[in-house]
Parts: structure tokens; sequence; C-alpha cells
């Protein structure tokens, strides 16, 4: 039985770790709040630089997005592991 299982094949499987952010890039003029496209997964903890994420969002005057995810940079507020904050930004 056990060797029967050693021929199944091997699939990666998902990590849910809590350091990981997904990074959308800035879009200056985007149509909705959400991210364009696929947001790409990152983790915010490299170098022992614990920063968490964080997601910007801005409505422009002219009924567009200001729209931003990536990791919180070291001149940023500092969060906890895994730590995410949302900020609605009103131009």
């Amino acid at each position: 039985m056990l060797l029967s299982l050693l021929w199944l094949p091997v699939l990666p499987m998902a990590s849910s770790s809590p350091f990981q952010c997904y990074s959308c890039g800035v879009f200056l003029s985007a149509p909705t709040a959400t991210c364009k496209g696929e947001p790409k997964k990152i983790n915010c903890t490299g170098s022992g630089i614990r920063n968490g994420c964080i997601s910007v969002t801005a409505l422009n005057t002219d009924g567009s997005y200001y729209v931003e995810k990536r990791c919180a940079d070291s001149e940023e507020r500092k969060l906890n592991d895994g730590e995410c904050v949302n900020m609605n930004v009103w131009k």
C-alpha cells in the first residue's frame, strides 16, 4: 500500500502565510478602486524587516482611482508581521 502512494504526483500546496501581501503596482487613473490585472504575491518580511503591507486607494477629482498595494517601506509606520493596512485617501 505504501509503495503505491509513492507513485502519486507531488502537487505544490498553496501557502497561506500571514506574511504575504499582494502587489498590484501603482495605477494613477484606474476605473475602479480595485487592482487591475492579476495581483502579484509578495513577501513583506524579507531581510528581517517586518513592515507589513499597505493598500492605498484615492478617488481622483475626475472619478478615476489611484490604486496601490505594496510592502510598507522603512519610512512608513512599522506594522506587525503580516498586518495589512488599508488607506483611503480623498483628493
